[in-house]
């Protein structure tokens, strides 16, 4: 099982919506707006959004931002987003391949760290991102908007 990783394209948008779909439930994201959105970050310099490809087929799927930093020697930041292998080819090197090719991104750009954040009850997907050599690091807080 061969994985390419790629910019995603505008006809890969039902495919995320499936994938997305898989993440959060209970998200009502229209393809319109699946659609706008992906517009708007593509437009914005050092961010993207990328697809895994198995097989011809969307596989997987996560968003990369890479933003000025005032701090490391105005060093970038990188962060990931919205991060999600398809249920059934979970645990086949997707998501892997997923976080190294962001990893080759974000230190091309000269980035001094990637990070993501994950909901606490997502234990499965941290002991996955530890197997990949990411460490935890602080703490997340947010305010609902």
């Amino acid at each position: 099982m061969k994985t390419m990783i790629r910019p995603c394209r505008q006809e890969d948008i039902s495919e995320l919506s499936r994938l997305y779909h898989q993440l959060q439930p209970t998200d009502s994201t229209t393809l319109e707006e699946l659609t706008s959105s992906l517009a708007a970050i593509t437009e914005y310099p050092g961010c993207g959004v990328f697809v895994a490809e198995v097989d011809g087929r969307v596989a997987g799927v996560y968003t990369l931002y890479m933003l000025p930093n005032m701090t490391r020697n105005g060093r970038p930041v990188a962060i990931l987003e919205n991060i999600v292998v398809d249920e059934a080819l979970r645990g086949h090197g997707i998501g892997r391949a997923m976080l190294e090719f962001a990893r080759g991104q974000a230190q091309a750009r000269g980035c001094y760290k990637l990070s993501l954040t994950s909901n606490a009850v997502r234990t499965e997907a941290h002991e996955f991102y530890r197997r990949c050599g990411m460490v935890q690091h602080g703490l997340s807080f947010r305010y609902a908007l």
